[in-house]
């Protein structure tokens, strides 16, 4: 009698957000590690890559079962990532995508931006998430509120998005 051995391990995820505007912070993050936030201005995009290492089982039948969502919903990221994925020599899954791989948004209220994935008998495996906030401030509204002729992440006294002032201090 042949006996099938499920191989599930914990998938090796991470989430790589980056708005599309240089001024603004981008994020990074991998399965075990806080989830961080950024801030871009409202109706800005952001740029979205995605990675899956170790997912799923040694059983060439089982895919992984990974998942993209925005919370609430913005365009360009979301539904289920599977043709996305190989299988490797050792019979776990991978899969993903370039840091410029998916445009997400516009962006008009603060969103979870999240990449999840489940073990083959249904149960959570591993998730990532960045949070995209939306900001007005004087260090992300696109404008030289100084007048000093430089405009939010190229003024020096504004260190982020989240700024409050790009006067100097």
């Amino acid at each position: 009698e042949v006996k099938r051995v499920y191989l599930d391990k914990p998938a090796k995820i991470s989430l790589d957000v980056r708005p599309e505007s240089r001024y603004e912070t981008s994020a990074k993050v991998k399965s075990g590690s806080p989830f961080p936030s950024i801030y871009v201005l409202s109706g800005s995009k952001v740029r979205v890559g995605w990675g899956v290492t170790d997912a799923g089982t040694a059983n060439a039948g089982n895919r992984p079962s990974c998942e993209a969502a925005t919370t609430p919903s913005a365009s360009g990221w979301g539904g289920d990532l599977i043709q996305y994925f190989k299988q490797a020599k050792n019979g776990s899954w991978k899969g993903g995508s370039s840091r410029a791989g998916h445009t997400v948004g516009p962006f008009i209220q603060t969103t979870n931006v999240s990449l999840f994935c489940k073990k083959s008998n249904g149960e959570a495996d591993a998730i990532v998430s960045v949070t995209v906030n939306v900001a007005s401030t004087e260090c992300s509204d696109g404008k030289d509120n100084d007048n000093d002729g430089k405009i939010d992440r190229g003024d020096r006294q504004c260190s982020n998005a989240s700024d409050t002032s790009e006067a100097n201090r």
